[in-house]
């Protein structure tokens, strides 16, 4: 909490007003991971047990600025930078994670608790985010990009209330965002509530995106999906708007307008998943990847421009290393026409404050492929 600026405030309760809302000076100059903590505890231990609670604690370690305070640094001290810190940042999460625990075990709420532990996106690469020490080997790309490097995010589930067939298994069931609210009204209150929840949104003019994830997840066929599907990206925009209404908002060069999505196995990507970023290759900072720094194999580095189609087998192939678009036009078609059904549902979109149509040319195709694109 230090710095040029000061923007942690304390609230009484969601949106309350005036004189509702105020720094929390008593935070000045603590690390954001112990104040997080703190308020954490502080609310399990004051929490009635037979009540519900719902916390949604958004720390804000591994992201940058890569700083922590000294001690967590010192039993790393064989990783070079920026590793060590980046080991450092993550020790103290994961004490933070330990002391939350042990208050809900303290307070006689851990028997009865499910936590969800999830990043946002993948680790940042030098061009996006900068070089933190993260790494996302053997996936392409990273932070800013529609690789899966960029895409895929690590999380777990637990819960004393899992089955023991599942506890410690892996699932790779297709997963996105939206699918939190459903999976956790339905693990927390069962099927009628979630139905019921699906119900009560698509009679608002508002039909949830999110699938429930609970079967999968507790069900104990970890085969299973819960979705076969997902919008990986849809920006038509991209950074040449954000650049005429307000400045460069990434840093990261021209960019074009891309989209990405996933059926099954397959993913297709339209346009330049990084443009501007230089994203293309490997990025990692040490084992257990063989090299350091970026990946110049000849084979994963392409030209991209705003009308390349590349489609992988990202299950057989999850460092997209082969474009198998050529290979498999029928499957273009077929991708490329359920992005243009989906593309088709969008309302129009604010850049920096400026209303535009997320479709540019309102033709409902997709800019600048028009329903077929090069291979």
């Amino acid at each position: 909490m230090s710095g040029d600026f000061y923007d942690i405030r304390r609230e009484a309760c969601p949106q309350c007003g005036a004189n509702c809302s105020w720094p929390e000076w008593r935070a000045n100059g603590e690390y954001s991971a112990f104040t997080f903590t703190n308020e954490a505890v502080s609310v399990i231990k004051a929490h009635a047990p037979q009540q519900r609670l719902f916390m949604y604690l958004a720390y804000q370690n591994v992201h940058c600025p890569t700083q922590v305070p000294d001690s967590y640094v010192v039993p790393y001290a064989s990783l070079p930078e920026p590793r060590r810190t980046f080991a450092g940042m993550l020790a103290a999460l994961d004490e933070g994670v330990n002391n939350v625990t042990t208050a809900l075990k303290a307070n006689n709420l851990w028997d009865d608790t499910l936590i969800w532990f999830q990043t946002d996106n993948g680790s940042p690469t030098p061009s996006c985010g900068g070089a933190q020490g993260g790494q996302n080997f053997p996936f392409r790309g990273g932070k800013c990009s529609a690789w899966e490097g960029g895409l895929r995010g690590t999380a777990f589930v637990y819960s004393p209330l899992l089955p023991a067939s599942v506890v410690g298994k892996d699932t790779h069931s297709i997963m996105h965002a939206v699918d939190v609210l459903p999976t956790l009204i339905a693990a927390a209150t069962g099927a009628e509530a979630y139905a019921a929840l699906h119900e009560w949104y698509a009679a608002q003019g508002r039909p949830l995106d999110g699938v429930s994830q609970w079967e999968v997840i507790a069900g104990g066929d970890l085969t299973a999906t819960a979705r076969t599907e997902v919008m990986l990206e849809a920006d038509p925009h991209s950074l040449p708007l954000e650049k005429e209404y307000c400045g460069d908002q990434h840093g990261s060069g021209p960019g074009t307008a891309y989209y990405a999505f996933r059926r099954a196995q397959w993913k297709i990507i339209l346009g330049d998943p990084a443009a501007g970023l230089g994203d293309d290759g490997v990025y990692c900072t040490g084992p257990p990847c063989p090299y350091i720094g970026w990946s110049v194999n000849a084979s994963n580095r392409v030209n991209l421009t705003a009308s390349s189609v590349q489609l992988f087998d990202v299950v057989a192939d999850p460092a997209e290393t082969s474009n198998v678009a050529k290979q498999n036009p029928a499957m273009v078609k077929t991708l490329m026409a359920a992005m243009l059904a989906i593309n088709a549902t969008s309302v129009p979109a604010y850049v920096c404050g400026v209303r535009h149509n997320s479709d540019i040319y309102g033709d409902g195709a997709l800019w600048p492929w028009n329903g077929t694109g090069p291979l």
